[in-house]
């Protein structure tokens, strides 16, 4: 059993002494020393570590170029700090606003003079769609988060996201932006001390400001009526007190405002790594409600309409028939139709009564 270390150098320091070749031996024994290892695993990182592909290289030589290539996959396959999942957010509004009639409002001429809000951002990549939705064209894009965030992971995914619209700007002419006139709104943007800036706005409630792109963890600094369109992906699931949340957006949005939010209905379990759930609704089964607030679609739009919304459904996922099993539903979620039961992912577009 490991020890707890409790003295002697910092464990950075030690890692740094495997890093070369020479002191790699003492570096190990004085992992085991402070209890970092077990006998047995050190000699399992001697014997790695003994192999001919480090015995005379760095293992920054050695760990750089997997990290290259470890990126390039990640912008294949997307993730938090790709800009794969702003595409999506962007994508699910736009193709929302559409369908609802809606598509006026995202014309050139029109975003130029329009305010959005990325409602519920995330904690790792903040920022990322406020500033592409800037990029693309809009006059201000605000994020909010509520949650601590992480400031590192934020500012990461911050210059990954710049680095895509660079290396492939096309793939972001979403909405009418020209790949120069992007780069350029971007490159106007200060981000100076960074993660010193959103380490500190994990202090308390405040507002991390690029001028025309700020973040926001408390909708209280936020102008009434100052916003033209409100979105959201996957948040409104995630919100406990859906009416003042609600009623909040409504007060930001301006009278002839939008907001859009897509909202997934199924048990996040399901896509969690750490989870082995492979049912979509395991929550009917089981009852156990895994940060959601378990809200249904009709919960969800009864809501809305008792907030002082009305608006349009977008049925972009359902459940196929014969996948809920409603004769294993538990009393919690007994008395929901079928129809709210299949519903997987909604998109909404609301507009003030």
């Amino acid at each position: 059993m490991l020890q707890r270390p409790s003295h002697g150098q910092s464990l950075i320091s030690m890692l740094m002494d495997l890093a070369a070749p020479e002191t790699r031996a003492a570096g190990l024994a004085e992992l085991q020393s402070q209890g970092y290892l077990t006998p047995e695993l050190q000699d399992v990182w001697t014997a790695e570590l003994s192999k001919p592909r480090y015995t005379s290289r760095h293992l920054s030589g050695i760990i750089a170029p997997e990290r290259v290539r470890i990126q390039k996959l990640l912008r294949q396959v997307g993730g938090e700090l790709t800009a794969v999942k702003t595409q999506t957010v962007i994508a699910n509004f736009s193709r929302a606003l559409e369908f609802a009639g809606h598509g006026h409002r995202l014309e050139a001429a029109r975003i130029r003079q329009s305010r959005i809000l990325d409602f519920g951002s995330g904690v790792w990549s903040s920022l990322s769609a406020a500033i592409m939705l800037y990029a693309i064209g809009f006059a201000q894009a605000d994020a909010f988060e509520p949650f601590p965030i992480g400031p590192d992971m934020v500012t990461e995914s911050v210059f990954e996201t710049i680095r895509w619209l660079y290396e492939t700007p096309a793939s972001f002419a979403l909405l009418g932006g020209t790949p120069q006139e992007m780069k350029q709104r971007v490159a106007a943007l200060d981000f100076t001390d960074l993660e010193e800036k959103l380490t500190r706005l994990n202090d308390g409630p405040g507002v991390v400001s690029f001028g025309p792109v700020r973040l926001f963890n408390n909708t209280d600094m936020m102008e009434n009526g100052h916003y033209d369109l409100v979105c959201s992906n996957s948040v409104l699931e995630h919100v406990e007190d859906m009416p003042g949340s609600l009623a909040r957006q409504r007060e930001i949005l301006k009278d002839d405002g939008v907001c859009v939010h897509t909202v997934d209905f199924t048990d996040h379990r399901a896509i969690a790594p750490d989870q082995d759930i492979a049912d979509s609704f395991q929550m009917y089964y089981d009852g156990i409600l895994d940060e959601v607030n378990g809200l249904r679609a009709g919960d969800m739009e009864a809501l809305f309409i008792l907030g002082g919304f009305q608006g349009a459904t977008v049925h972009l996922v359902t459940a196929p028939e014969g996948y809920v099993d409603q004769s294993r539903v538990v009393e919690r979620f007994a008395h929901y139709s079928l129809s709210d039961l299949s519903a997987a992912v909604n998109s909404y577009v609301l507009t003030k009564v």
